[in-house]
């Protein structure tokens, strides 16, 4: 079975996922040694150790907006180079209080 990106590419095409995710049972979120895992436009808890999760509506949509946006801290890194092939993609790994990890693929 092919699994699609909920989102179409920079030209408009629909984005075959290669290796998809799969969204863990909310319960997941609730257990410290379970890792908990969303997918795009899946079902999150309403909080997450006290915060409150929402959708960032808004959100910047160029590279110079990104730049602007508060609370950035400015650190030496390597430049980018994505494999040969390969699109440049993000996610994010989060630790909370309980030292568990939490995945959202962007």
């Amino acid at each position: 079975m092919i699994a699609y990106h909920p989102e179409p590419d920079n030209h408009g095409l629909p984005v075959v996922l290669k290796k998809p995710s799969t969204a863990s049972a909310l319960s997941a979120w609730r257990h410290a040694a379970e890792a908990a895992t969303v997918v795009p436009g899946g079902a999150l808890p309403p909080e997450l150790n006290g915060i409150a999760l929402r959708a960032w509506t808004g959100a910047p949509s160029s590279a110079a907006a990104w730049k602007a946006v508060e609370g950035q801290c400015a650190f030496d890194e390597p430049p980018f180079l994505p494999q040969t092939g390969k699109a440049p993609a993000a996610g994010v790994v989060i630790l909370v209080r309980s030292a568990k990890p939490t995945r959202n693929p962007a």
